[in-house]
Parts: C-alpha cells; structure tokens; sequence
C-alpha cells in the first residue's frame, strides 16, 4: 500500500487513519492528566485539531495521516500561530503522538 508517493504505515493490515492517532493520541494525553478539546471554528477553516492543556502550558496539534502534510490553508493558520508564539506540533503517527506528551 502506498500513499502519496511515500510508504503507508499500515497497523492490523489497515492504512492508519487520521483519526486512529488522534483517539491513540488523545487517550495517552488524557492519561498523563492533558485535558484535551476538539478546535472547530466554521468561520476560519483551516484551524488546528486538537487543543490540549496541563498545568498552564498548552498544546496545539494538527494530525496527519501518515505521509500527509498540511494543506496551504493550514499553513497559513499555523504561521498566524507561530506569530502569536504558539507553536503547532504536527503529528503523523501514534508513536510521535505518545512522545509529544510523554513525560520524562
């Protein structure tokens, strides 16, 4: 299985879907003590998915399927952002997921 020019990452024989790392992301957050808020705005498409909060920090995620990148809608959010000094960390896997909000 191949996507986008790039390999697929393929978990039970399945393509990874955007939504599986967000629900695998999101519940590893939530165990680690992360609230965590779907970011919908219907007046500005293009906004991050996942806002999550701990102990006055806050994280700002995009998921990605495997090989995927942001659409130029999404960028342009992510730089208004980043203006703003608000990072967005763009996941494409679980694994990378597990690691943004693993503690040490």
């Amino acid at each position: 299985l191949r996507t986008a020019g790039s390999p697929a990452k393929v978990f039970g024989g399945r393509k990874v879907r955007e939504s599986y790392i967000e629900l695998k992301t999101t519940q590893f957050a939530a165990k680690m003590g992360w609230a965590s808020f779907k970011w919908t705005s219907p007046a500005a498409r293009g906004v991050p998915d996942r806002l999550y909060f701990k102990k006055g920090e806050v994280k700002i995620v995009e998921f990605k399927a495997p090989g995927k990148k942001p659409t130029k809608r999404q960028k342009l959010i992510h730089g208004q952002l980043l203006k703003q000094r608000f990072k967005v960390d763009i996941i494409d896997g679980v694994e990378a997921g597990i690691k943004l909000f693993d503690e040490d």
